[in-house]
């Protein structure tokens, strides 16, 4: 017994290092798109596409027969779920990210635990409780995520130059203009909406999207 819990939580954390792994690829990549113009909300269009086809078949296999649970409440929070996570907080991100750097939009996200719990307390979904050990983790956990951010952000490390004198002509992307006083602000509007959704598929009703 006490082997499978073990099992189960070294699965979670496993799983938690593997996303941040692969999140921290995908902005490197998505910084390689966005450099060479592509528009955002393309970019957005196309990922999710491919996502969808893969994700997509065996959603309907599973829930195969339950299409009279997508009543209209269901597509008003789809629609709420989708207008904060996706146009509002990924959009926002990739604005940012085209307008300043991987390294640094990458910081942002440390930053949306921090602004998750700060609006879970305000809007009474969670309790504080700083008696309790709970409390006391998270709020370390908070600090730890702040420090660490503004650590990266601000550290100015030595300078990478990249030989382009055997670099193709075709392989040298577009020259897009930076501003990172915008970006910065489409970033922090991304990690604020980021953890509006959070708590938007907190509240959502799990009836809704379980099939059974």
């Amino acid at each position: 017994m006490e082997f499978e819990k073990c099992y189960e939580s070294s699965k979670a954390v496993v799983s938690m290092l593997l996303v941040q792994a692969f999140a921290t690829g995908l902005q490197v990549l998505c910084k390689v798109i966005l450099n060479d113009g592509t528009f955002v909300f393309a970019l957005m269009a196309y990922r999710h596409a491919v996502g969808a086809r893969f994700v997509l078949p065996p959603s309907l296999y599973h829930c195969r027969g339950n299409t009279t649970k997508l009543r209209l409440k269901v597509w008003i929070w789809l629609f709420i779920s989708a207008l904060t996570g996706i146009s509002l907080s990924m959009g926002l991100y990739y604005y940012g990210l085209r307008d300043t750097t991987a390294t640094y939009a990458t910081n942002f996200l440390n930053t949306i635990p921090v602004v998750t719990f700060v609006f879970c307390i305000i809007l009474r979904v969670e309790s504080l409780r700083l008696n309790t050990r709970a409390g006391k983790v998270k709020t370390a956990g908070a600090i730890l995520c702040v420090a660490g951010a503004l650590t990266t952000v601000f550290y100015q490390g030595k300078p990478f130059h990249v030989n382009h004198q055997h670099s193709r002509p075709h392989a040298i992307p577009k020259n897009i203009p930076s501003n990172w006083t915008r970006g910065a602000l489409m970033l922090i509007g991304s990690c604020l909406w980021y953890g509006v959704w959070f708590i938007v598929q907190v509240c959502t009703p799990p009836s809704y999207f379980f099939c059974k």
